[in-house]
């Protein structure tokens, strides 16, 4: 998961601008325009092009198409745990066996080793379906998490050989421990879109192949269990065509720039520690040579929070991996083509970033002790409050893109009309049918018991949230702030 939240939650911005002084002034293009939120011309909009639930879709597909574009420069694969590759613990369409609810060990590093394992696991699914699938599975991850001379089962040991290429079962023809060899993918990605994960890793192996539509489809997967209900898309008629069109035209400013520099690649290092702070499976977009990368496929970063969040994805990273010193921190505006940087040599020199540290634990520390202790009549009016205020702030968003298409001509254009009427999120997902022939004071007392039983359940998996990221901010302490301290 990105770190997109991270420093960007309200007690914190709010206590950061009592504190501190902004960050923004350290930041500038490459050619020394410090005003670059203002003069940075804008290359590649949508033009009308996409919906507005759409843009963030893009903007994943482009992440996914960039980090292979760099890996195929620097011949270096180093992605792991994309967010496509992920197990999901929910029912998506057209996978009736949940296939999307465990991953698979796969090669993807060899792309003629990873054809062979993708064949082999298909075979095993097609002849002894998911529970065959399913029990293979976790064997193999027994096998290669567990020590090299211990194979969970008779039957693991005797694929390892076959899926791996290892004579003994415990490396690779490179040499390489199993253990370090494989990436988890979904099991639906793998063996559902199978033909797009094998042309993403044979253009990282520098294959003359086209993955912009693939990454649009991708991105369009993740979006399913990730977006909110009136946010998710729907990949209808042309949605791939013009998905694939906007984040080529993206793509066609990325390869236009000088890349000679790139000497190293990782992407997507892992950052553990980032559960303390509220998000899951963190990890940076990338790390090129010593510059610490975030992308942004969006007309405008500078909202409040984005230069905390670099920042903060600094120090994580700065924590988890001491041996690599970073010299910058960058963002690349897909939208733009152009890169703006911060000197970490100049912000240590001028901003308080001990502080900045020590806040952005505080401030989470003080937040969970607070949350823990509201009760579910406070939850409730929240939640009704915030229900009501976002679908207003939908509906106003709506109005406004079809106000823009209409005076641009291009009315039509996109799936505009049936939205307009946004139906109040709190009641269109407890509105029954069956209900219809009741009276209005009838029908408002079966939504109220419905909603409550809705909020009930939120609530529980909010406050067992809350007390999984105090357990884990508790478990970090000391060593935060020891690295605090060294700062």
């Amino acid at each position: 998961m990105a770190l997109s939240s991270l420093a960007h939650e309200r007690y914190f911005q709010h206590a950061r601008k009592k504190q501190l002084p902004p960050l923004t002034p350290y930041f500038k293009r490459l050619d020394g325009e410090t005003r670059w939120q203002h003069m940075t011309p804008l290359l590649y909009p949508t033009k009308g092009l996409l919906d507005l639930r759409e843009v963030p879709v893009s903007a994943e597909a482009f992440k996914y198409w960039l980090t292979a574009f760099v890996q195929r420069l620097s011949g270096q694969v180093t992605e792991r745990d994309l967010r496509f590759m992920e197990e999901r613990s929910a029912y998506y369409p057209c996978d009736d066996d949940g296939l999307v609810n465990f991953a698979l060990p796969l090669s993807i590093g060899d792309p003629a080793l990873l054809a062979k394992q993708i064949s082999r696991f298909r075979r095993i699914y097609e002849q002894e379906g998911l529970h065959g699938l399913r029990q293979l599975t976790y064997a193999l991850k027994e096998s290669l998490t567990g020590p090299a001379e211990q194979v969970a089962s008779t039957r693991a040991a005797a694929h390892l050989g076959m899926l791996f290429r290892g004579a003994d079962g415990t490396a690779d023809a490179a040499g390489q421990p199993l253990d370090q060899t494989p990436q988890w993918v979904n099991a639906y990605v793998a063996l559902e879109m199978t033909d797009a994960l094998r042309r993403r890793y044979r253009f990282v192996h520098g294959q003359r192949v086209d993955i912009v539509e693939d990454c649009a489809r991708l991105a369009a997967f993740v979006s399913y269990f990730e977006a909110k209900p009136e946010m998710q898309v729907n990949p209808v008629g042309d949605f791939f065509m013009r998905m694939g069109h906007d984040v080529r035209s993206m793509a066609t400013g990325a390869r236009a720039l000088d890349w000679s520099w790139l000497r190293s690649v990782r992407a997507y290092a892992q950052l553990p520690i980032a559960q303390a702070f509220g998000v899951k499976q963190a990890t940076v977009d990338l790390v090129l040579n010593d510059s610490l990368v975030e992308i942004k496929p969006v007309r405008n970063v500078m909202v409040p929070g984005s230069a905390d969040q670099l920042l903060a994805s600094y120090l994580l990273y700065s924590f988890h991996y001491p041996e690599h010193e970073i010299a910058d921190l960058r963002w690349y505006l897909g939208r733009h083509a152009t890169w703006v940087s911060a000197s970490i040599t100049e912000i240590r020199a001028a901003f308080p970033v001990r502080a900045f540290a020590e806040l952005l634990w505080n401030t989470t520390e003080s937040f969970l002790m607070r949350a823990q202790k509201v009760d579910f009549e406070n939850f409730c009016y929240h939640r009704r409050h915030v229900a009501g205020t976002d679908a207003w702030r939908m509906e106003d968003q709506l109005h406004s893109l079809q106000r823009r298409y209409e005076r641009g001509g291009r009315i039509g254009a996109t799936r505009i009309a049936p939205q307009r009427q946004v139906p109040h999120v709190v009641t269109s997902v407890v509105a029954d049918p069956e209900n219809a022939g009741f009276s209005p004071a009838v029908q408002r007392q079966a939504e109220a018991r419905a909603i409550e039983q809705i909020w009930a359940q939120q609530y529980e998996e909010w406050q067992t949230a809350l007390h999984h990221q105090y357990a884990s901010l508790c478990a970090w302490k000391d060593e935060w702030r020891a690295f605090v301290e060294r700062l």
